[in-house]
């Protein structure tokens, strides 16, 4: 029942993989746990890499503040 509606709402487009309740638990906790703390890192890094090879900001021309 569960794949016909996931057909009729067009969830199976890429496919379905068959598991079990405690495969998917085991896939969540571990995605969960190890996968994205590290891509939170990578991004934590790439942010600070930019931030300091960045030049400074300019500051504001008078052009600026005659409107």
């Amino acid at each position: 029942m569960v794949l016909s509606l996931a057909l009729g709402i067009g969830g199976l487009t890429a496919g379905a993989v068959e598991c079990s309740a405690r495969d998917e638990t085991l896939m969540d906790l571990f995605t969960e746990q190890a996968i994205w703390p590290s891509i939170i890192v990578a991004f934590r890094e790439a942010y600070s890499t930019v931030l300091h090879h960045s030049p400074p900001p300019s500051p504001p021309s008078s052009a600026d503040h005659n409107s």
